[in-house]
């Protein structure tokens, strides 16, 4: 993972404590996080919505519950809205 994205799921990381979101939440959180960017090779260039839903059509194929892929989505979600204000 790049420097720039590391720092940013820090700071994100810390902005979800700071909501109450639990410790654990928030771990599980930044390790679906770090599985995505892991997959696009932590590139901030491949860093979009199509690579998103390759993404999870990849953890579909692989089995994984639609309430994971759920969760994957809307961790996505937080994710990209905390960089858009940044």
């Amino acid at each position: 993972m790049s420097g720039i994205m590391a720092k940013l799921m820090m700071q994100f990381k810390q902005e979800l404590l700071l909501r109450g979101y639990s410790e654990k939440k928030v771990e599980r959180y930044c390790i679906y996080l770090g599985l995505f960017f892991l997959w696009c090779h932590g590139s901030m260039e491949m860093f979009n919505q199509q690579m998103f839903r390759e993404f999870l059509a990849n953890m579909k194929n692989k089995g994984r519950s639609l309430y994971k892929i759920r969760q994957y989505r809307q961790i996505f979600r937080f994710f990209c809205l905390y960089v858009l204000r940044k």
